[in-house]
């Protein structure tokens, strides 16, 4: 069960792109110069337009103050050209020369939105926030709610967004999985207490037809990805014998990895950095990026856009912004790129290429 919910978590994070945000009223969201600064930021030219940001939520523009509360908050990945004491000066509003509590609070009884971000952390508010996510297609902050109801195990929970069809597609197999999973079973006395409907009701019914990945020995080569059997114990010392040109000493395999490259809906965002750094070879570029972050699950999880109220998806990958914040995601783990070069040049130079 423990190798379960590693192989999951990792996963967990390759939610496709969400559909298009349902529309809500956020004072200024429509703002030009607010929609102007964003598009700086997207842009690349972060510091200036996260200075005029600050002052717009510093004269009680909402939607700059949720913005700035989300990245500060939960997007820092996106702050990499920032200090520390930039990125704290961009969490709270200033108090003559102490800094105020944080944006999201100040701005969580103005607007649902900034209210479910301030609350994510919140148990007693907690499914109620999430909810929100889920209805609102902020497929970055269901990253976040999925994480924290896997490491409380909290499947009712799971089951209730199940139930209600607020599965993404790329995580219906898992959830298939646990709820035929022995091990779960066995964790509960009665299925009926965690299954809405009880183990033999519809949403058993409909989950039993889709096929559980955990059994697939192609799936297995997925979450491995052709790693040597000392993989493991080599990277806790920091080594990494053989691996990964271990793939292309395996034809059969790499053949096999090329067609999950090409096909997997859980690599969707991976594909779509590739097709935008490496047009002329996305596929191998898929394959040796996927093994070289192997280990930083959170990677996953940052290729939505940090807030789709505001950003969609699609804009935020087609930025100069995607870029720049996915080469200094992947360039915090202690991997050297040139690891990379056997399975895709183009990747490799890629992550040594300058901002």
């Amino acid at each position: 069960m423990k190798q379960i919910l590693v192989i999951f978590c990792v996963l967990i994070f390759t939610l496709s792109p969400s559909i298009q945000a349902q529309e809500i009223k956020i004072d200024g969201a429509n703002d030009p110069t607010f929609r102007s600064l964003l598009k700086d930021w997207l842009n690349g030219d972060e510091k200036p337009a996260l200075r005029d940001l600050a002052d717009l939520a510093q004269n009680g523009h909402l939607a700059a103050q949720i913005f700035l509360g989300q990245l500060s908050g939960y997007a820092p990945h996106t702050l990499f050209d920032l200090s520390r004491e930039e990125r704290l000066a961009l969490r709270a509003p200033k108090k003559g020369r102490k800094l105020g509590k944080s944006w999201l609070s100040v701005a969580q009884d103005r607007h649902p939105l900034a209210w479910a971000l301030s609350n994510t952390y919140h148990e007693e508010n907690y499914r109620e926030a999430l909810t929100y996510f889920m209805n609102h297609g902020e497929t970055y902050m269901q990253g976040h709610g999925y994480i924290k109801l896997l490491n409380k195990s909290d499947w009712a929970t799971i089951f209730h967004f199940a139930e209600k069809g607020q599965v993404n597609a790329a995580l219906k197999p898992w959830v298939a999985m646990y709820l035929r999973s022995s091990a779960l079973l066995q964790q509960h006395q009665s299925t009926d207490d965690i299954i809405p409907g009880g183990a033999n009701g519809p949403l058993a019914q409909e989950y039993a037809l889709i096929d559980a990945p955990i059994f697939s020995e192609t799936e297995q080569e997925f979450v491995d990805w052709g790693r040597p059997s000392n993989f493991l114990s080599g990277h806790k010392n920091g080594k990494h014998p053989t691996y990964p040109a271990s793939i292309l000493q395996d034809a059969p395999l790499h053949q096999r990895l090329m067609h999950l490259a090409q096909t997997d809906v859980r690599l969707a965002p991976v594909r779509d950095l590739c097709e935008r750094v490496c047009p002329e070879e996305p596929i191998p570029c898929t394959i040796a990026l996927k093994a070289y972050v192997i280990g930083y699950t959170q990677f996953w999880h940052e290729t939505h856009s940090p807030i789709e109220a505001f950003i969609s998806t699609s804009d935020y990958r087609a930025s100069a912004r995607y870029t720049k914040d996915m080469r200094h995601r992947l360039l915090r783990s202690n991997r050297s790129p040139e690891e990379s070069r056997p399975l895709s040049l183009c990747f490799a130079n890629y992550l040594h290429a300058a901002d």
